[in-house]
């Protein structure tokens, strides 16, 4: 539904922990307050408290859409899979931050009822950003050897470049919307060239792929209709699939060339872990290994840095259904005849930026991604004919 301009304190309340959360998100993210608390974490959870405060002294409660009960139930597959589990011994972690990432994803979508809200969540993810920016520095080996890529201390480089890249998606899609002026373009594009400046020091290629295509979506996504939103589904959705198949790993090598510095001829382990990915998904394809067994079973001890396999090893076919069922009906409002331009900019926007990242990484685990992916879905769901307003 539609909502009104019109806030109260408690959105504010609302507003000032979800900025704190996008503030914290690029940077904070593994520092540790206590045992399983950081910031991050801290602040994920305040915010669910405040919800369930507000929930209960207002009596009324945000009805769950299709993409909550597929998160709910997913959640219950994780939960359960310690029963079934190959290895649980990270299990009761992978199940508390997919816990708070769900519930950050619903709440924030029912506090995400203004623009001023949303443009205030933005400001969060920009001065986090920039802050994270200053914080990028040379890295060490184990073994004191100075690295080629740069990262923030304590902190995975690639999770830092994921969430500079859907801060530039926000940006754009605030641009969009608002329909900012020539000098605040020229502000957007300076912190761009700032992003991808330190994408590169981080090297990690997925976001920078992003931010690539989402510079080319700005300038395609003038053309009307809804065929070119169309043409970016298909693609984002027939990539993911015929990746996770295998079908696509010849052409992954070209994309390990690219970045000369990089290239280790698999692609930083990729080529060589989507294969044993896939063999653990033979045995137990209906419900998957258990959350977290893979990275302790395979004798590489990493993840399979895409989203469709880390589904199906998680939580099985059934799991990648929700999964995905939460994906699709989070932009699927943007398909509709009547829906607003800012509203397809938006749905191509996070496609563009999630897409390298779903395809070669880690997204489904950080806090901060789900924020994200709620700030999209609350201009993608917004009223088609209602430019100014955000909607959940």
């Amino acid at each position: 539904m539609t909502m009104h301009n019109h806030v109260d304190v408690r959105h504010y309340m609302a507003a000032l922990l979800m900025s704190l959360l996008g503030f914290f998100a690029p940077w904070a993210a593994y520092i540790q307050l206590a045992v399983g608390v950081t910031p991050v974490t801290f602040v994920a959870g305040s915010l669910l408290v405040f919800w369930m405060v507000v929930t209960i002294t207002r009596g009324k409660f945000r009805r769950p859409d299709l993409a909550d009960w597929a998160a709910s139930m997913l959640l219950a597959i994780i939960g359960l899979s310690v029963t079934w589990s190959i290895n649980s011994n990270n299990w009761l972690y992978y199940l508390f931050y997919y816990m708070l990432c769900f519930a950050t994803f619903y709440v924030a979508k029912a506090f995400l009822r203004s623009p001023r809200i949303w443009k205030w969540v933005v400001l969060g993810f920009i001065f986090g950003s920039g802050f994270a920016m200053t914080l990028i520095g040379p890295a060490e080996s184990e073994w004191g050897e100075v690295l080629e890529r740069q990262s923030i201390e304590g902190l995975n480089s690639n999770y830092v470049a994921y969430v500079l890249a859907g801060t530039v998606s926000l940006i754009f899609v605030y641009a969009i919307r608002f329909s900012i002026s020539l000098k605040q373009w020229f502000l957007v594009c300076i912190f761009t060239l700032l992003v991808t400046y330190s994408l590169t020091l981080l090297g990690t290629r997925s976001a920078i792929a992003s931010i690539f295509l989402l510079v080319v979506w700005v300038f395609a996504s003038r053309f009307p209709g809804r065929f070119l939103l169309i043409a970016i589904f298909c693609a984002a959705g027939s990539s993911l699939f015929l990746i996770s198949l295998g079908l696509l790993d010849s052409i992954m090598v070209l994309f390990d060339v690219m970045w000369a510095d990089r290239e280790t001829g698999d692609l930083s382990g990729r080529l060589l872990i989507w294969p044993m990915a896939r063999n653990y998904i033979s045995e137990m394809p209906l419900l998957g290994i258990g959350a977290g067994a893979f990275i302790l079973e395979n004798p590489m001890e990493m993840g399979a840095h895409n989203i469709i396999l880390t589904m199906l090893l998680e939580a099985g076919a059934i799991g990648l259904v929700l999964f995905m069922t939460i994906v699709l009906v989070s932009v699927f409002p943007s398909l509709r005849k009547r829906a607003s331009k800012s509203s397809r900019f938006a749905a191509g926007a996070f496609l563009c930026y999630w897409t390298p990242i779903a395809l070669t990484g880690h997204w489904e685990l950080a806090i901060g991604s789900w924020l994200i992916l709620a700030m999209h879905v609350a201009v993608i769901s917004g009223d088609g004919g209602n430019e100014g307003r955000c909607a959940t």
